[in-house]
């Protein structure tokens, strides 16, 4: 059997609208609203809190990095079905995979830690220490990003494009510098 003791997270006041907060959106995927998007990291339970906190905040890493991932793809699709670019030729998918590495690194880095609750459960004698964080982006620094990284991938793609070694590697790269170029005009959320 386990004993469950519960505080109310050290950044809020109010226990009981913390942790609604939190528990409310701990099944969801990332939620767009308020001009944000937001996420929910959740730790396993560990012995100290402060490793328990970064735990919980590496996953809301994590799950903005998968929403990014799903957007971007969806946006580069989106691009190719609207444009008639030829996507036997330009591979999507390997556009959308690098910009989604480059959005993740900026990302995590404007992630936002918003609200955290914490919970204690005594589990074979010794207090675990398991946290949730509600954390969130702007979606105008997403888009930001978004348009920067197609900036960048514009560029790498005309130095592939004048190195290419046969014409179809030349025809792959402009492909890819007009999804870039669209991707960078619309951004990611129109």
């Amino acid at each position: 059997y386990f004993l469950m003791i519960r505080r109310p997270p050290r950044s809020t006041r109010k226990e009981s609208s913390a942790a609604s907060d939190v528990y409310k959106r701990q099944d969801e995927e990332a939620a767009e609203g308020n001009d944000q998007v937001t996420v929910v990291g959740v730790s396993k339970y560990h012995s100290t809190e402060r490793s328990a906190r970064k735990y919980a905040r590496r996953q809301a890493s994590n799950e903005i990095c998968a929403y990014m991932g799903t957007i971007v793809k969806n946006k580069f699709e989106e691009i190719l079905l609207s444009s008639g670019l030829e996507s036997e030729i330009l591979d999507e998918t390997n556009a959308a995979n690098d910009t989604t590495k480059q959005l993740c690194t900026n990302m995590v880095r404007r992630l936002k830690s918003k609200k955290w609750h914490m919970e204690q459960k005594i589990i074979n004698g010794k207090v675990g220490i398991q946290y949730y964080v509600l954390a969130a982006v702007p979606m105008s620094e997403i888009d930001k990003a978004f348009k920067k990284a197609a900036g960048k991938n514009i560029k790498n793609q005309q130095k592939q494009a004048e190195n290419a070694a046969s014409e179809k590697a030349k025809k792959q790269a402009e492909q890819a510098i007009e999804l870039f170029k669209k991707a960078k005009k619309e951004g990611l959320y129109n």
